[in-house]
This record gives structure tokens, C-alpha cells and sequence, in this order.
């Protein structure tokens, strides 16, 4: 319906639709990422891989809980300056932990190449 001329807007995408969307992501980068660091990184960097991707789509929910509109106060949840802090400390934490873990998970898998490859020289230094 026309008002005064103008057509109301509409989403680009439906609700429905970004949650479809978000879900796909997540368990598209579970199973890309989770094989790309088996392959590059061992098994614990996978795991980690998995486990941050796959909270993709609780991690989303939560964000549609906190942002969600009240209609007896007409109030919307990204208006709220709590609501704001609440996302950010959650997406500061959580980002820094899983920084933290990759950087401990590859700077082992690094000590431990090297310490395999020190062996191998040593192996070698024995033979000749």
C-alpha cells in the first residue's frame, strides 16, 4: 500500500532469512576452517577452529535477544547504551580469548616442528 505517495520500505533481507544465512556461515567455516588448521595447524587449533565458528550462530540468537524490540515501551534493544556495553565486553573477551588460544596452540605446534626438526638433524649428524 501506497502512503501519501511513497511506498514503505522494506528489509533487504527477512529475519528468516539473516538466520539461514548465519547458520550456513558457521557451519561453513566449522568445516573450511576446521580443515584448513588440521591440515596447517594439528588437531588442537581445529578444535578451536570448530568451537569459535560453531558459537557463530548461539552468539547471534543472544544478539537478536538483546537487540529485540519491546512493544509496550517501544523501546529497541540497540537504542539501550547497556545493551551496547554488554555486545562489546562480550565481542572484547571473547575475541581476546580466542587470540590468546591460537597464539598458545601455534606457538607450541611451532616448538614442536622445531623440535622435531632438531632431532632429525641430530638423527642425520649420527648417520654421516
Amino acid at each position: 500500500m501506497i502512503y501519501g505517495g511513497v511506498e514503505p520500505m522494506n528489509e533487504l533481507i527477512s529475519p528468516s532469512q539473516s538466520e539461514n544465512l548465519v547458520l550456513v556461515v558457521a557451519v561453513a567455516l566449522a568445516i573450511v576452517g576446521g580443515a584448513w588448521s588440521l591440515k596447517f595447524h594439528g588437531a588442537r587449533a581445529a578444535i578451536l577452529i570448530v568451537v569459535a565458528a560453531s558459537s557463530l550462530w548461539p552468539l547471534w540468537k543472544l544478539h537478536n535477544w538483546l537487540t529485540r524490540s519491546d512493544r509496550q515501551s517501544g523501546s529497541f534493544g540497540l537504542e539501550s547504551v547497556k545493551v551496547l556495553l554488554v555486545e562489546v565486553a562480550l565481542f572484547v573477551v571473547l575475541g581476546a580469548l580466542f587470540g590468546w588460544s591460537w597464539k598458545r596452540i601455534t606457538a607450541e605446534n611451532a616448538e614442536d616442528a622445531e623440535k622435531k626438526e632438531r632431532g632429525e638433524a641430530k638423527e642425520e649428524a649420527k648417520v654421516l
